[in-house]
């Protein structure tokens, strides 16, 4: 999706962002992401995604999820606060390199960054499962994201 057409539509749709601390401010703000999957019976978060239209380096993924994580709230349109707890999954869909299936790479960031979730102390860290993949095009990013949304509705039956 071009830049002005994901701004337009975060606009009307509302974000969604991890924060810490106690008060709900802009310098508080961790990370954004794109999607969250809540449950009809409650405030608690199923499924948060977020999609890196790009490809991206190590760096950016590990930031994706370490950033989510780190805080202690997640918060939708900055009024809507969503609960997370092991019932919660934490995927991060890249864009990949044409040529690339899901890399040894991306097999050992999801590894490690569920390792470290696991010493974390924070509230956002209570979430289940960090899943980390790639996609090559819209179609297999469509298939990847119901994939993931399916097991977080699984873990989860109302």
């Amino acid at each position: 999706m071009p830049t002005h057409r994901r701004t337009e539509t975060i606009r009307k749709l509302g974000l969604i962002v991890s924060w810490f601390g106690s008060v709900y401010r802009r310098d508080a703000w961790l990370a954004f992401l794109d999607i969250a999957v809540v449950s009809r019976d409650s405030e608690n978060a199923l499924v948060l995604v977020e999609i890196e239209e790009a490809i991206a380096t190590t760096e950016k993924l590990m930031a994706d999820v370490l950033t989510t994580l780190i805080g202690d709230h997640v918060t939708f349109q900055s009024k809507r606060e969503l609960k997370v707890g092991s019932w919660a999954r934490l995927v991060v869909l890249s864009k990949a390199r044409k040529t690339e299936a899901r890399s040894i790479r991306l097999e050992l960031l999801q590894e490690r960054l569920n390792q470290i979730r696991g010493q974390l102390s924070t509230a956002n860290a209570s979430i289940g499962w960090v899943a980390m993949d790639t996609f090559q095009n819209e179609s297999d990013l469509d298939a990847k994201l119901s994939r993931e949304v399916e097991k977080g509705l699984a873990l989860n039956p109302s």
